[in-house]
């Protein structure tokens, strides 16, 4: 018998005996056509993964450089400020900010009253390196601070 003969069917014992199989082992072939299926699947399956990671990966640089664009930091400002003043019950307001990732944060004329509506805290320039990677693991790690026209009201 050709390999060809045997292709799609399942042996014997007596058979598989005289392929050189032990009494316990058992050999199935499939016919060629299911094998090819089988690669082609594959090959897909694969072709499917890498369009996802490729994706992924271009959303991530897309995500990054958008935080360059003054629209966004514009509504990442407006969230953070209405955040804040829900949470803190207190007036505050910010005129500017500007991301450069990975590492500068700077907001201008940043304003915030105390809960008798006085000024806590009044800087015309913010100035921070802080590692905004390391925020996503709910730490802040600030290497320089800078401050100007600063005006605060500690009780």
């Amino acid at each position: 018998m050709t390999t060809s003969e045997i292709s799609g069917l399942i042996l014997s014992k007596k058979e598989g005996n005289q392929l050189g199989l032990q009494e316990h082992e058992s050999l199935i072939l499939l016919p060629e056509p299911t094998i090819k299926h089988l690669n082609k699947t594959v090959k897909k399956g694969l072709k499917i993964v890498l369009r996802i990671i490729i994706s992924l990966i271009v959303l991530i640089i897309l995500l990054v450089l958008s935080l360059n664009l003054p629209f966004v930091q514009n509504f990442i400002k407006d969230k953070v400020v209405h955040y804040l003043k829900k949470k803190t019950d207190t007036e505050i307001s910010l005129e500017r900010i500007r991301i450069g990732f990975p590492k500068d944060l700077e907001l201008n004329k940043l304003y915030v009253a105390d809960k008798k509506k006085d000024t806590l805290l009044y800087a015309e320039k913010l100035g921070v390196n802080i590692d905004m990677l390391a925020l996503l693991s709910n730490r802040v790690e600030i290497s320089d601070i800078e401050l100007n026209t600063v005006r605060a009201n500690v009780h």
